[in-house]
């Protein structure tokens, strides 16, 4: 998701001044509900299934890859919104337009200037985008019926098994709390204006 999204941001940012489409398409696929999403790929799973039955029992689509590219979708597009905004607001300041005349080649600009700050601004939204996965994940597992993480804590949940809910859920919270500190930790080791605040 971070690589495709990195990379679909900086196309679009850097050829946004000759169409505003493919931002736009981004922008209002972003804007669709979770849900839906995952009840389009769910049909699309069941008409590909209908016509070729014997590749859906090889492939397991069902069983792993839809379930990792539905929860793959939201993420992608929202570090792509990421780096199309800071690869727009990159480009109007002046160190890059001082690059510009002084001849540097584009590629040299993108990936020496521009992706820098994108991976800060990455980073940044890390915590956000490890909410989002988790939201997703309830909505994905629940409606592919994948046994995972969150699937079991709805399953003990619903059976009322205290003594294996209570730790799982305490267990899921505190990767959370780890994986979201982590990154902020991160943002401010990396991030050269952050470092004042550690």
């Amino acid at each position: 998701s971070t690589i495709i999204g990195v990379l679909r941001g900086m196309y679009e940012g850097y050829r946004s001044r000759k169409s505003r489409l493919g931002s736009l398409g981004t922008l209002v696929f972003f804007s669709i509900p979770d849900v839906l999403i995952v009840l389009f790929v769910l049909l699309m799973y069941t008409g590909f299934s209908r016509q070729y039955p014997a590749l859906k029992e090889m492939l397991q689509l069902k069983s792993f890859i839809l379930p990792l590219l539905t929860l793959s979708v939201i993420p992608t597009i929202y570090i792509s919104r990421i780096a199309f905004i800071a690869i727009q607001e990159e480009l109007t300041k002046d160190y890059i337009r001082n690059e510009k005349a002084k001849g540097f080649s584009r590629q040299k600009i993108i990936f020496i200037e521009l992706l820098p700050a994108i991976i800060f601004r990455i980073v940044d939204a890390m915590p956000t985008i490890v909410t989002m996965l988790l939201s997703n994940m309830i909505v994905v597992e629940y409606l592919f019926n994948y046994h995972g993480i969150l699937y079991f804590l709805i399953y003990l949940y619903n059976r009322q098994d205290v003594y294996r809910f209570v730790p799982l859920a305490l267990t899921l919270g505190f990767v959370y709390i780890i994986f979201t500190k982590g990154f902020q930790l991160l943002a401010k080791v990396i991030n050269p204006m952050k470092r004042k605040e550690i």
